[in-house]
């Protein structure tokens, strides 16, 4: 059948997206008794009206759907008025919310819910009950597959089996889009000595006898599956319940998407830098990224620990003079994540100030980004300890520009190097 105009307009959209903006379309006309369309004073009135109860994300989502029902039928659009504007400002800051996040799932409680699903694999074969096995075997390959890969439940909910393969190198996951690429993207999961998603998902295969169709489908009380894919919605109960099953506390803390923000936390904290774990995970936006890192040290005694060690003790002062001064070059480019550079130029110009002018930085003729460090210490293991909180504060720098950071510094004494 030949497709039309308006199919490839509906096809542009998301279902979720489309749900979405009906509902609200529906809430401001029905709910809240709103005439379309809609004039600036009418907005203005709905959204104070709603302003103490929802939160400011539902309410721009809301302003949102009024903005595209306007523009698609060919008003003018009245949220983008100033008046309209000011008063989301003024809601912003009379009724502010902290963020809800759900609780990532460390890796430890990963482990601890593979060794619990191992063992009801085992006890569900040796009791030849199909449908327990079933079950552990398919949360098994979720639980993994989500963690290792970062996907959210809708990702989860949308893996064919048809664009899954497996080679000896690992698992290969094709989306045919995704919420940032309408495009298709491939994602790829290694195999691991242990907590392995690509043995997992071949194990959930065997046993469940798929070979085409939706990956993750629900199971009945006969161990039956079913035909459609699970929905994204129900990954939540389902995780919930199969962490309480697992042994786990407060379980309501935790969400689908605490599989993506666990991966993304342990990758953070093993020392990936954030433009690798970006492209792993498929991240276009740095602030989506960072949103997803909780970091391992919130309090900052890690670090404030080490900078007292540091610091001169008052009782027992060490004499200047027998602090042997390091020569360290420093070599570090600068990346944008934006079209615009002007990042570039206010993050290099704070590294400079904040970070290397503490250690009399000069600039070494012929080398591009190159400079010559004076760096104080008695040891090498102060030295290295030294340059190590240097390239941390060097890195916080340059994200907050939204930069990437790559250095390289070189002791020309010994010729070693740190990056």
């Amino acid at each position: 059948m030949k497709s039309t105009v308006d199919d490839y307009l509906h096809a542009a959209t998301r279902p979720s997206t489309r749900r979405s903006y009906q509902s609200a379309v529906e809430h401001f006309e029905v709910s809240w008794g709103g005439f379309l369309p809609a004039t600036a004073d009418s907005i203005i009135r709905y959204v104070t009206d709603y302003a103490p109860e929802l939160s400011i994300s539902t309410l721009r989502q809301r302003l949102a759907a009024l903005a595209q029902w306007h523009q698609s039928q060919g008003f003018a659009d009245p949220t983008k008025s100033l008046s309209v504007r000011k008063i989301m400002r003024g809601i912003r800051r009379l009724h502010p919310q902290k963020p809800k996040q759900v609780k990532p799932l460390a890796i430890q409680a990963l482990e601890g819910i593979d060794r619990w699903l191992e063992h009801e694999i085992e006890q569900a074969s040796a009791a030849n009950d199909r449908t327990a096995e079933v079950k552990a075997k398919r949360d098994r390959a979720i639980v993994l597959i989500g963690f290792w890969r970062g996907f959210r439940s809708d990702e989860l909910s949308r893996l064919a089996i048809d664009h899954i393969s497996i080679s000896p190198e690992g698992m290969s996951l094709y989306l045919p889009s995704t919420k940032t690429n309408e495009e298709g993207v491939s994602f790829r999961a290694p195999w691991l000595s242990r907590l392995c998603p690509t043995r997992a998902y071949q194990d959930w295969l065997r046993t469940s006898g798929l070979v085409d169709g939706p990956a993750f489908r629900s199971i009945n009380r006969w161990g039956q599956l079913g035909t459609g894919a699970i929905k994204p919605l129900s990954y939540v109960k389902l995780l919930r319940t199969l962490f309480e099953r697992a042994g786990m506390e407060s379980v309501h803390e935790y969400g689908s998407h605490s599989l993506r923000r666990g991966f993304a936390t342990w990758a953070s904290a093993s020392g990936w830098s954030l433009k690798d774990l970006m492209e792993y995970v498929g991240w276009q936006d740095i602030g989506s990224a960072m949103r997803y890192i909780d970091v391992p040290d919130p309090y900052g005694q890690l670090r404030i620990e080490q900078q007292l060690q540091q610091s001169l003790p008052v009782s027992a002062p060490i004499a200047l003079e027998n602090t042997e001064p390091s020569g360290i070059e420093l070599t570090f480019t600068l990346e944008s994540y934006q079209i615009k550079k002007r990042g570039l130029e206010l993050a290099r110009e704070a590294i400079e100030t904040c970070c290397l002018k503490a250690f009399n930085a000069k600039a070494v003729r012929g080398k591009k980004n190159t400079y010559q460090l004076t760096i104080p210490r008695n040891s090498n293991d102060e030295l290295t300890e030294i340059i190590d909180i240097l390239l941390d504060e060097m890195h916080e720098v340059a994200t907050s520009r939204q930069c990437f950071l790559v250095a390289q510094f070189t002791d020309l004494a010994t010729g070693d190097t740190w990056e």
